[in-house]
């Protein structure tokens, strides 16, 4: 229930922190963490995007080598968290990974994460406002995995698309309620559906049309 305040300033570290995720809900299931919540109830606030969690991961060419290509910004399973005026920034495997918990993310950036902006899997619920999705890659701005239920309003994504990873034979597909969101993505449309496991784009992407 505590809260933590981040002065403003750009915070990096080389021992991450050990990351093991239920094998079900995970490729792989360790990884490395900035910051491992373990499944605690916080609040993290920053001052403004001044404060920053950098992953070096696009620094000098080095987001696809170990140890930059393992680690993941903000991690947990469990727990009841708040992000508030944060920026994570360039964390090859991720911005964040939330494994059943309860998460709301307010008034931040989260940029240029090889792997995604947030991953949200198991029984989680989020709640998504007023923040900037820059520049994400492979997984998008969004990676919704089966059973989670995600609200996201008055945010903006830029260069950014939102995942649908659903399993072939899922009875509880994501549920994603989106109010009042600016996405500025190419041709490849804001939303995609993806086999999971396959990893396989899927023909039924919706247009930027119906946005």
């Amino acid at each position: 229930g505590d809260t933590i305040f981040i002065k403003q300033g750009s915070y990096t570290r080389s021992d991450f922190v050990q990351f093991d995720a239920p094998q079900q809900y995970f490729r792989r299931n360790t990884g490395k963490c900035f910051l491992n919540l373990r499944g605690k109830s916080l609040t993290i606030m920053g001052e403004g995007s001044g404060s920053m969690l950098y992953g070096e991961g696009h620094d000098g060419g080095r987001a696809h080598v170990e140890p930059y290509s393992s680690r993941m910004g903000i991690c947990t399973v469990g727990g009841n968290v708040t992000i508030d005026r944060l920026r994570i920034k360039e964390f090859q495997a991720g911005c964040m990974q939330i494994i059943d918990a309860q998460l709301t993310v307010k008034n931040s950036i989260l940029d240029g994460c090889d792997m995604g902006g947030i991953q949200l899997r198991g029984s989680t619920t989020a709640v998504l406002v007023n923040n900037y999705f820059v520049a994400l890659m492979n997984a998008g701005s969004l990676g919704l995995w089966e059973k989670v239920n995600v609200k996201a309003i008055n945010n903006t994504f830029i260069r950014s698309q939102i995942n649908y990873f659903i399993h072939p034979n899922s009875t509880e597909p994501p549920m994603l309620t989106f109010i009042n969101n600016i996405i500025d993505v190419d041709d490849t449309g804001p939303i995609i559906q993806v086999d999971w496991p396959e990893w396989l784009p899927k023909k039924s992407e919706i247009s930027k049309s119906t946005f």
